[in-house]
């Protein structure tokens, strides 16, 4: 942009300069052209001052060669420069499009970044929550209140313990001591043997021993046999305690037992509490531990994103403030289109106007051209009926003159000679008569078919058909091709133009009889029928055979159909409904022979006032 300002100061201050250079050129044109107009006096001067003036002149011519060269120069770098800024701005709207699919991924990055922070918030949360329940549930003081509850059982248990080993110690005690009562007592019942004699029976010796163990302190009785079944029954009693002394110690020991194994299980369990609990602590220690890195890796990120985002911003504000530019330019260059779309616009309406007004005026030539060919056409026909009548009259004088020579002649032949009667009178009348030999009982007019001079040709007639936006030219077309001069009934030479039916009539065409010249046959505007092509009207007769010819440009391949009709005129023939009997054939032009013409097989019937229709298939080759 700065290359383009600062050509534009360049060309602007060029420009400046050639407008000076160009004032003082002016300047010295009027100078010189003052110079020259000064006196003879003023002349010496002048040609001195003129060679100087002439090299200024050449200088300026110079600076002007040189500054245009320097514009074009400029005005090259300027085209060249507005391409290149054109490549940078296709590059800069690629750059930013990468940039905004950039942008546009960085985002996603980003949210997908938040989301990710946020599981990660929820899961650092949720541990939380499970490591505050696992430290309310598992915390130091629990468990030292859980071991001193447990210590307290087990105090409690040792008490107990030391409860039931008290009495252990002191059945042991007693067990001893009974046992030296009974070694004391069978040391006695040794001693005592002489005794046994004398009670003789086991049964007695059995209380004996019962006596000795449950005597005690008794054995010193005064009778000697009492004290012997006191003992025994004194020992059985022992015995007794003592099974169930032993009894209990058997179920302290297995209550003791069980108090270890309790014990056992407790320490276990506050074993695997403390591993649980150094396990958890682990385990938040690495949770904190990713926590702090997502914690680092997310103020990495935001800061990026924000760096990311401030240089895309500077960079949207560029590419913004460049397309602003380029738009406000853009704008002016779509009010200089649009002001040439209204000025072409206004062209077009002119140009269409102005054909409107053309096919106007030529459908109003084309009216008054037809008009005036069908005023033309009645003229030829008033005064080819006053032709006729006359003709007529003539030959009908000439045949009244002949009746009257032959009455004449009787009334001599008569005076001279009565018999003469029986000559027959017409062969002479028509020998001697000076207007030659004529029919009798009706006007020569009458025995020969008629046409209008414009049908007059022993030819086919052609019609072509009538396509809208152009003209027919009606031509004659002889059968023979030597056969293209034809007189009329005066004498008169009528020429068959078979050339271009487009060309400008001529002088001699324009000034010569409407029978002579090319029948030009105009088409009604859009939305109207177009007419029949008329056929010249004839002589009444039964039958009469018309045949003619209308040419035209177009292919015959493309004609599909042809209406014939006859309009005859009412002021000639009033009462007569005649009919024209002939031929339809069809040649394209040139004609030069008849190898190229192709005819209906059947003959056409045309009556005044009717339409007759004919198929034409030709085949395009």
């Amino acid at each position: 942009m700065w290359k383009e300002k600062k050509l534009a100061v360049e060309l602007s201050t060029l420009m400046e300069e050639k407008r000076k250079l160009l004032e003082k050129f002016s300047l010295v044109q009027k100078e010189c052209e003052d110079l020259g107009s000064l006196n003879g006096s003023s002349f010496e001067k002048e040609s001195a001052e003129a060679p100087s003036l002439e090299a200024i002149c050449e200088k300026l011519h110079c600076f002007k060669s040189d500054f245009e060269d320097e514009i074009l120069l400029l005005e090259t770098e300027l085209k060249e420069e507005k391409s290149e800024q054109d490549e940078l701005v296709v590059d800069i709207s690629k750059r930013i499009q990468s940039l905004e699919d950039e942008s546009k991924l960085l985002k996603s990055q980003v949210a997908e970044a938040k989301t990710t922070f946020k599981i990660f918030q929820m899961s650092e949360e949720q541990l939380k929550i499970a490591i505050k329940d696992a430290w309310s549930e598992n915390s130091q003081k629990q468990l030292l209140q859980e071991a001193e509850e447990w210590k307290e059982q087990v105090g409690e248990l040792n008490k107990q313990k030391i409860t039931y080993e008290d009495p252990k110690v002191y059945a042991n005690q007693v067990l001893f001591d009974k046992e030296n009562q009974i070694k004391s007592l069978t040391e006695r019942l040794l001693k005592m043997q002489d005794w046994a004699a004398v009670l003789g029976e086991d049964v007695r010796d059995d209380n004996l021993e019962l006596k000795r163990s449950d005597s005690g302190n008794g054995a010193l009785l005064n009778n000697q046999p009492e004290g012997a079944l006191k003992n025994l029954i004194h020992a059985a009693k022992l015995k007794a305690s003592l099974k169930t002394l032993e009894g209990e110690r058997k179920q302290i020991y297995t209550q003791l037992s069980e108090v270890d194994k309790t014990k056992e299980e407790l320490i276990e369990c506050i074993k695997n509490l403390q591993t649980e609990q150094a396990s958890l602590q682990s385990e938040n220690e690495h949770l904190e531990n990713e926590n702090q890195k997502l914690h680092h890796k997310l103020k990495i990120m935001t800061e990026l994103y924000q760096e990311n985002e401030l240089i895309l911003n500077r960079k949207l504000t560029g590419e913004e403030n460049y397309r602003l530019e380029k738009e406000k330019k853009l704008s002016k260059a779509d009010e200089k289109i649009s002001h040439a779309a209204q000025e072409l616009e206004t062209y077009r309406k002119r140009a269409k106007d102005l054909e409107e007004e053309l096919e106007r005026t030529i459908h109003s030539y084309k009216g008054q051209i037809i008009s005036h060919e069908k005023k033309a056409h009645d003229n030829w026909l008033a005064a080819w009926t006053a032709e006729r009548n006359l003709n007529d009259l003539k030959k009908e004088n000439s045949y009244l003159r002949q009746k009257l020579t032959e009455t004449e002649l009787k009334f001599e032949l008569l005076e001279k000679d009565p018999n003469a009667l029986d000559v027959p009178s017409t062969a002479f009348g028509r020998e001697n008569s000076p207007y030659g030999a004529l029919p009798l009982g009706q006007p020569s007019s009458e025995t020969r078919a008629f046409l209008s001079p414009a049908t007059l040709l022993e030819s086919p007639l052609r019609l072509s058909p009538l396509l809208p936006g152009e003209g027919i030219r009606g031509s004659r077309v002889p059968e023979n091709p030597r056969d293209y001069q034809i007189t009329n009934e005066r004498g008169e030479s009528i020429s068959d133009k078979l050339t271009d039916p487009h060309r400008e009539p001529s002088d001699t065409e324009s000034l010569s009889p409407p029978w002579e010249q090319d029948r030009r046959m105009m088409f009604p505007p859009s939305g109207q029928t177009y007419p029949d092509p008329p056929l010249p009207p004839h002589r009444p007769r039964q039958q009469l055979q018309g045949r003619g010819v209308l040419a035209h440009p177009n292919p015959l391949c493309q004609i599909y159909q042809v209406n014939l009709k006859l309009q005859a005129s009412h002021r000639v023939w009033r009462k007569d409904q005649t009919t024209i009997v002939g031929k339809f054939c069809t040649a394209p032009l040139p004609v030069n022979d008849n190898k190229k013409t192709v005819c209906l097989p059947e003959p056409v019937n045309i009556q005044a006032g009717v339409t007759v229709c004919r198929d034409l298939k030709i085949t395009c080759v």
